[in-house]
């Protein structure tokens, strides 16, 4: 994804959150350079699209470990009432 100049975006997040009280916010600032001089090996360009049929791919395969997960864990559960 590049901007108007061809030149790879860099972002700037800043995230915040609460510690384990609750009682205290943390701020956290991060920049995502996008641009080859960040160390990356390589960048691919990709279509929205694209990205919207990886993260459908994801989904799916998270939905199958989650299910593999709970079914061991029924099993686990079943054998210790024995």
């Amino acid at each position: 994804m590049k901007n108007g100049n061809k030149e790879y975006l860099v972002y700037k997040a800043k995230v915040t959150y609460k510690g384990y009280d609750n009682n205290l916010l943390y701020d956290e600032n991060y920049i995502i350079d996008l641009n080859f001089q960040s160390g990356l090996l390589f960048l691919a360009e990709k279509e929205i699209n694209d990205l919207a049929k990886d993260f459908s791919d994801f989904k799916k395969e998270s939905k199958k470990q989650l299910s593999s997960i709970s079914s061991s864990l029924i099993k686990i559960s079943e054998n210790r009432e024995d």
